[in-house]
């Protein structure tokens, strides 16, 4: 039974991190909207991003109900294979360097209004 509350405090934990993680990003992308960048692309982002990493990880559980799993532990050393062999065939071509202008005098200021979340999602 202890092992039960000891996974409970590590996915409580882990849900915790993922998700101030994501608050963080969230309100990085809520101080970006404006006229073209509403809140309602914001959210339907977060809800397109989410189900595409759970589709994302679904071949891999159900590839790790199918593949014996002395197999699926041997998985971890083929991001190190390809590391190794990406370090032996790295072509030294030299750094590109790329110039960027920023123009600040477009700018708009957003204007701020406070309504309900039901409001921002019509």
């Amino acid at each position: 039974m202890s092992w039960l509350i000891g996974t409970l405090i590590i996915g409580i934990s882990a849900a915790f991190a993922t998700t101030f993680d994501d608050n963080i990003y969230l309100t990085a992308f809520f101080g970006k909207v404006n006229h073209v960048f509403r809140p309602k692309h914001v959210i339907l982002g977060e809800f397109v991003g989410f189900t595409a990493l759970v589709l994302a990880s679904l071949p891999g559980f159900f590839g790790g109900l199918v593949l014996p799993e002395a197999w699926v532990g041997l998985l971890g050393i083929l991001p190190i294979m390809i590391g190794i062999s990406n370090l032996m065939n790295r072509d030294d071509d030299g750094d590109t360097i790329q110039n960027v202008s920023v123009k600040f005098s477009n700018s708009v200021k957003p204007r701020r209004r406070k309504q309900s979340l039901l409001a921002t999602l019509r």
